[in-house]
């Protein structure tokens, strides 16, 4: 995935922050596991696509990805998404 720029960075700390409230209560317990939280997903899908084209992304939504993707809601959905992304970077570098 390279390294990450200053602007990057932020962005991940920000995901990070969110992770956190995400998976902890008001008191700090854990409530959750990280994997539970829309964010961790989010951070995921982020790493791995910050470099893509519209190439790499018009390929990776092709063949019967939109009647796939049409038919998942929520955490699903996002691990959808980033094992196209995977299978794609995998194929293709």
């Amino acid at each position: 995935m390279g390294s990450l720029s200053t602007k990057e960075k932020h962005i991940v700390l920000r995901f990070n922050k969110q992770i956190e409230r995400e998976s902890t209560n008001i008191h700090g317990d854990k409530i959750k596991e990280t994997k539970e939280c829309y964010s961790y997903w989010s951070k995921q899908l982020f790493l791995h696509t910050r470099h893509l084209s519209i190439l790499d992304w018009r390929t990776i939504r092709s063949n019967n990805y939109y009647n796939q993707i049409d038919s998942i809601i929520g955490i699903e959905r996002d691990k959808f998404i980033l094992r196209r992304v995977i299978d794609y970077l995998r194929k293709n570098q």
